[in-house]
């Protein structure tokens, strides 16, 4: 069992369909292909050994797929590294990964180079283009088209998913070539994918996300990727409109985006058949517009690096209800837990703890990292949940985000949604503070939309006429925009140390 063969059998049933388009570059899946045992074969050369490590530190681009899989087709693993990483993370990650090679955008190249004296067992540092001695048109051009697959077993790990390291150091998820081909087979099955689907891709390729729903699920059945090296609103938009797009994966930034932009009644959009969120909560107000310019609900999902992707979405089809993850997807369980392990009745606040066959076989390395978080046989999101009399699951937040004032529990979630609807907010995030008589209070954060003003007075009444007293944030801060990872999850933490400045 080999992630690889997924794109042989979609090469074998017809070669000559268009897989990829980025920029002005198309390649079928035979030509594409054959780049791949190429690269595949002069990684062979450089003594590139099954189950060895080797790090992408790549912006989103053919060559990434083509190292993707011709990674894949040595046995080695992927170890996919944030673009964003200055040199110290990029070093930590080589080290804890024990990669023995790194593939570089030539952009990037300086950060690899700052990180390699503190990497000693970095053997090889190739280049995404010509300059360097090793580069991949270089490789690609020397090495055999023939195709070269080795066997791997289920349990073999093909993908180390660093953790976004929110607590403690980043921990290297370690996802299997069996939790992928399930994963992937799942997917296609529960959004009914076709292989005359037409996917644009704008997510990060580094990311689960990213990679499992915009790339390797469509090489599954055979579709049609359009590739983006990052997301633009107007670009995305105007791809749809042009090519009758029917597939888009996001996140709530990116439809946010979208149905504020100016130009958005520019654009059809109802080409798309398929849309879904994940990565953080989507707010009610955006799944709503982006329903009403397009003509189409985006399924909210839920999942985790652990996961490999999903393990909650809701139906295309069906019963939908906004502002819920929906129910768990076919073969994957989960329950509410208490803090001592126990499962809760409905409507009861605790955490998520999921199984199924989309679980990583553990952190790399890290035995008692892994036995905390998969104790009892269940993984142990971290993420507090909530769920109704039809098994759908609501996020209420992060176990971390969650702030106690005054003995209640507030959960932030809560009150960013309701300034989500307020006609002048285009973004919104709240933390818990420290605070002398309560212990903490909250502190809002809020993203005017373009054009609006409005006094923090203003906002706190509208607040305060649909939340509980107790929830009221203690202060409100306009802030031109919210800092955020290159998935578009608001990184709190920055939120946080910048009040403690």
């Amino acid at each position: 069992m080999n992630i690889r063969n997924i794109l042989l059998e979609s090469t074998a049933r017809d070669p000559g369909k268009e897989f990829v388009i980025f920029r002005d570059d198309k390649l079928t899946y035979g030509e594409f292909s054959e780049k791949v045992n190429r690269l595949a074969n002069s990684l062979s050369q450089l003594e590139i050994l099954p189950a060895q490590k080797i790090s992408l530190l790549m912006y989103n681009s053919i060559e990434y797929l083509v190292s993707y899989f011709a990674i894949a087709s040595v046995g080695a693993t992927v170890v996919p590294l944030n673009f964003a990483f200055t040199a110290h993370e990029i070093a930590y990650h080589l080290n804890d990964s024990d990669s023995v090679a790194v593939i570089s955008d030539n952009n990037l190249l300086p950060k690899v180079k700052k990180a390699e004296p503190e990497v000693p067992g970095l053997k090889h540092i190739i280049t995404a283009g010509p300059g360097e001695k090793l580069n991949l048109p270089g490789l690609i051009e020397a090495g055999s088209p023939r195709e070269e697959i080795a066997t791997r077993r289920p349990e073999d790990v093909m993908h180390l998913i660093y953790t976004s390291g929110t607590t403690g150091l980043p921990k290297g998820a370690m996802i299997t070539h069996g939790n992928i081909i399930w994963m992937v087979d799942t997917l296609n099955k529960f959004y009914g994918e076709k292989p005359d689907d037409l996917f644009v891709s704008a997510l990060p390729l580094f990311h689960a996300y990213g990679k499992l729903q915009s790339f390797l699920s469509p090489v599954n059945i055979g579709a049609t990727i359009i590739l983006l090296e990052r997301f633009d609103p107007e670009e995305v938009m105007k791809i749809i409109h042009e090519q009758k797009a029917t597939v888009f994966f996001g996140v709530p930034t990116m439809y946010n985006l979208m149905v504020n932009s100016p130009n958005v009644e520019s654009y059809d959009l109802t080409s798309l058949r398929i849309c879904v969120s994940g990565g953080a909560s989507l707010p009610v107000e955006v799944l709503n517009s982006f329903k009403e310019k397009a003509d189409v609900s985006i399924a909210e999902g839920y999942g985790l690096s652990e996961t490999t992707v999903l393990t909650h979405c809701n139906p295309l089809h069906g019963l939908q209800k906004a502002g819920s993850i929906g129910p768990t997807i076919p073969g994957v369980e989960a329950k509410v837990f208490s803090e001592e392990d126990e499962e809760l009745p409905i409507g009861e606040v605790g955490e998520l703890v999921v199984k199924g066959p989309n679980i990583m076989k553990g952190y790399y390395q890290k035995e008692k990292e892994t036995e905390e978080a998969m104790r009892q046989g269940w993984l142990h999101t971290g993420d507090l949940v909530k769920k109704d009399q039809d098994n759908y699951y609501y996020v209420v937040d992060r176990i971390k985000d969650m702030y106690i004032r005054g003995g209640r529990n507030v959960y932030p979630r809560e009150i960013e949604e309701v300034l989500f609807t307020h006609p002048k907010v285009s973004e919104a995030a709240v933390i818990g503070i420290p605070d002398e008589k309560y212990g903490e209070q909250g502190k809002a954060f809020v993203v005017l939309s373009q054009g609006f003003q409005a006094s923090e007075e203003e906002i706190m009444n509208y607040l305060g006429e649909r939340v509980a007293k107790y929830k009221l944030p203690q202060s409100l801060q306009f802030v031109e925009e919210l800092p955020k990872n290159t998935v578009g999850k608001v990184l709190k933490r920055e939120l946080r140390a910048s009040y403690m400045q």
